[in-house]
């Protein structure tokens, strides 16, 4: 065996230029389909992580203030409380919260702190006390915000547990700044611990989060939200959304609104990301097809070529199973040193930060799945050339010209 694989690798080396383009389209095709397996399972993965929040029955209410910028003052601030009053009377509103960012929207709020010495980059959001109850937000540390928060001299803040983790390691937040403030801002301090808020929803990876709380009361600290979120109750039909409307405007009438249902929010959102990927799993698989055609074309070309060669072999005893795996052999032979030319330059990914953007496990898994596809796909391509050399007589060897 171990002679008949040197074999193998010899005939290679010899015909190294006809095999090279054979090589660089295996290559390229190992690398597009690394990259589609690759976003699959992180896909697949995130998509298995909680979403840490319940979108069913929730509206979004996008509030068009019709001014420039969000310095707050105590009319906007009563306005704003105004719209909430009125449509908490609804008898189909459960709850009403405030906030500046909604999920699945395009909009965000974020940015780099250093936390415990660690450079931390986390998503962040402002809300009002009922935040929690309108997404269904689940604690699993300290409390959530309520009105005893008003008098303080810092503003509570909620994280999620993978900010947690990042930041405070096995140590309990509670109570502690979770990052320095700047000159003339409040110190923002931890009082609770939620599981998490995928506000991107579930295909995007997981990210820490923070939520702070909004005042009410104290128009200099904080700015107007554009979004109210209404909890609604089970049953509420899209008709509701005419009234609702309605009472907003008779509420407020010199602001506009958009309504829109989080579902519709995330079905878009998920619409818009795998769209591309669908597409770019069209465009890998054709070219796999037509690398595997080709790769038939050429495997049959060849053993019609040498079939003097293979008769002549069998003329000297060699199986059925022997030219099988001649021929199949070559074949895995040029697949793996094309593969090992992908795997090698995929190692270098982790050296530019690949890892900070998918999970070990994924960029590992992926290699593995690629390459088992890639092995599959010649030895199929293989398969049919290799049947009919095996057929091939020791006579023909002496017909063949």
């Amino acid at each position: 065996m171990i002679a008949t694989t040197a074999h193998l690798f010899k005939l290679v080396w010899n015909r190294k230029r006809s095999n090279a383009l054979i090589m660089l389209e295996l290559f390229i095709a190992f690398l597009a389909l690394y990259g589609v397996t690759a976003l699959s399972l992180f896909f697949w993965s995130n998509y298995n992580k909680p979403l840490g929040f319940s979108y069913a029955n929730v509206w979004q209410v996008e509030i068009d203030r019709k001014e420039q910028g969000d310095k707050p003052s105590a009319e906007q601030t009563e306005r704003l409380r105004r719209l909430i009053r009125s449509a908490q009377t609804l008898s189909e509103v459960e709850n009403v919260t405030a906030s500046f960012t909604v999920p699945f929207s395009n909009s965000g709020k974020g940015g780099n702190y250093t936390i415990n010495g660690k450079q931390l980059r986390m998503d962040i959001n402002e809300v009002t006390d009922s935040f929690k109850d309108v997404m269904n937000l689940q604690l699993t540390n300290g409390r959530w915000f309520n009105p005893s928060d008003d008098g303080q001299n810092w503003i509570p803040v909620i994280i999620n547990e993978r900010l947690c983790a990042a930041g405070f390691g096995s140590e309990s937040p509670l109570g502690k700044p979770l990052y320095k403030p700047e000159p003339g801002e409040k110190e923002r301090r931890v009082v609770g611990v939620i599981t998490d808020f995928r506000k991107n929803g579930e295909l995007p990876r997981p990210s820490l989060f923070m939520a702070e709380r909004i005042n009410m009361n104290d128009t200099a600290s904080f700015h107007v939200p554009h979004n109210l979120m209404l909890k609604l109750r089970s049953g509420t039909t899209a008709a509701f959304e005419e009234t609702l409307v309605k009472t907003l405007q008779a509420t407020v009438k010199d602001w506009s609104y958009r309504i829109t249902p989080l579902q519709e929010s995330h079905d878009s959102t998920l619409k818009n990301v795998m769209i591309p990927f669908v597409l770019l799993g069209l465009v890998v698989g054709f070219l796999l097809l037509m690398v595997a055609l080709g790769l038939v074309g050429i495997v049959w070309q060849s053993v019609t070529r040498r079939t003097r060669e293979i008769g002549v072999r069998r003329a000297f005893g060699a199986t059925y199973g022997d030219v099988h795996f001649f021929v199949l052999g070559e074949l895995l032979i040029i697949t793996t040193f094309a593969l090992i030319a992908g795997v090698v330059l995929l190692l270098q990914l982790p050296l530019v930060g690949f890892l900070d953007l998918v999970d070990a496990s994924v960029y590992a898994a992926s290699m593995v799945l690629a390459m088992s596809i890639m092995y599959g796909i010649t030895a199929l391509c293989g398969l049919y050339p290799s049947m009919l050399a095996s057929r091939i007589q020791p006579s023909e060897a002496l017909r063949y010209e």
